[in-house]
């Protein structure tokens, strides 16, 4: 069989052979698609080239379909409600999906940003899911390529093809074991308390390091008073960090929203960092392609209005 080539055909001339089907006259048709019955007509004339049939006979009160449009019935009305489908705009009820949203990010960003949504998220979309895939280097390709729907990032530093939403800015503080030696003798709440410039030097750090390395921030601002510190343990997860020191004289410096998740842990001690740390912007991303999808843009919303309702 000999296919087609649909760039040489009017695909209107359908829409007029459905309303010749639907209605069984030209003038019916012609009233329906609000045009002249000369039009129809001159379409119908046309059809009759394309399909190389009469399509359609007349007899006393009107027109009646040939064997061969008869054929065409079933098939020609499921293509045009296709079409109408394609073409109409998508909507999104989060009561009814079942869809499994995958979000890539750290410990860090699953405690932080999801897990104060996650209620709301469970309760207007009781059949959906939430993968949360683990953050890695190639983020960027993996948005790129659908595998994974959005992303929590820590940077300002965002691909042309990505989009991105602002949804926190976050600072640092310093975590303790209950009775360390760098809190002020009797001291059980420390939060406004800065621990002196000798302690933090004089002490053991853990330093949480997502994508490995020896270094953080704080080594870089020690580094220009031309100050070290002694880190003695490594992680890369932020949420088992705090129960790491618990038993240890190491000072963790960690961001606060995993300090404050401890806040319920009487054998932790929040204290300030002897300098400033400069904040971090905290940001959710996705690829250009995902902008309009209206899943994903409810899920950006609750995200965002969870965070700061906060």
């Amino acid at each position: 069989m000999q296919k087609t080539d649909l760039r040489n055909i009017n695909l209107n001339l359908l829409v007029v052979l459905q309303a010749l089907l639907d209605r069984g006259s030209v003038s019916g048709a012609a009233e329906q698609l609000n045009l002249s019955q000369p039009a129809v007509s001159r379409s119908l004339g046309q059809l009759r080239e394309l399909f190389e049939d009469e399509l359609f006979v007349r007899v006393p009160h009107g027109i009646v379909p040939t064997a061969r449009a008869e054929t065409l019935v079933t098939p020609l009305s499921e293509m045009l409600h296709s079409t109408i489908d394609l073409l109409t705009k998508q909507t999104f009820d989060p009561a009814d999906t079942t869809r499994i949203f995958r979000v890539a990010t750290t410990d860090y960003g699953a405690t932080a940003a999801l897990g104060p949504a996650l209620n709301n998220f469970m309760s207007q979309a009781p059949k959906a899911g939430l993968e949360i895939i683990p953050f890695d280097e190639d983020i960027f390709e993996t948005l790129a390529s659908g595998k994974v729907d959005l992303a929590l990032y820590g940077s300002d530093q965002v691909p042309s093809n990505l989009r991105s939403q602002w949804l926190f800015d976050e600072d640092y503080v310093c975590l303790v074991r209950k009775g360390h030696p760098a809190l002020p003798q009797g001291t059980r709440a420390a939060s406004n308390i800065a621990m002196t410039l000798k302690d933090y030097i004089a002490w053991p750090h853990a330093l949480v390091t997502v994508f490995g390395g020896r270094r953080g921030v704080v080594d870089t601002i020690l580094a220009k008073q031309n100050k070290t510190r002694r880190v003695t343990v490594w992680i890369p997860y932020f949420s088992v960090a705090p129960l790491l020191i618990v038993n240890t004289d190491a000072i963790l410096t960690i961001p606060s929203r995993i300090a404050s998740a401890f806040d319920d842990m009487p054998s932790l001690v929040q204290m300030r960092a002897p300098f400033e740390i400069e904040r971090f912007r905290y940001f959710l991303l996705w690829h250009e392609r995902a902008d309009k999808d209206p899943a994903l843009v409810w899920l950006r919303a609750l995200l965002e209005s969870n965070l700061k309702s906060q």
